[in-house]
């Protein structure tokens, strides 16, 4: 146990860049180590307690799954009804990219993966 903290506390300290995406089932915020490898995909530590970005990314990730049936035995894009759900989805993908790049103040290398996503809606 404590060599997995000790192997988390260091694996947090190599983030050294973040990648918006929208995938199915997962956080939207991908840490990278200076490798390129995936840490984890939630906030870096010193967000993990930032309610604006928690309820932007919450509020971003049900309108994005809504697009999608998932059950025991299907999980398929069923994609949206109307523009507006599109609309709610990118504005609100705005608004988290934007707080990140806010947030990041020059800290990580930001690369932004939501607009390959939101082409596909």
């Amino acid at each position: 146990m404590l060599i997995q903290i000790l192997y988390n506390m260091v694996a947090y300290l190599m983030i050294k860049k973040i990648r918006l995406l929208l995938e199915y089932g997962t956080y939207p915020i991908w840490l990278y180590n200076e490798n390129d490898e995936i840490i984890d995909n939630i906030p870096p530590p010193e967000w993990e307690n930032d309610k604006e970005l928690d309820e932007l990314t919450t509020k971003l990730i049900d309108n994005y799954e809504k697009g999608f049936i998932n059950t025991p035995k299907i999980f398929e894009y069923i994609g949206f009804k109307s523009e507006k759900e599109k609309s709610t989805i990118r504005a609100l993908a705005d608004k988290v990219a934007k707080l990140v790049e806010q947030k990041n103040n020059g800290k990580y290398i930001i690369v932004n993966d939501f607009q390959q996503d939101l082409d596909c809606l």
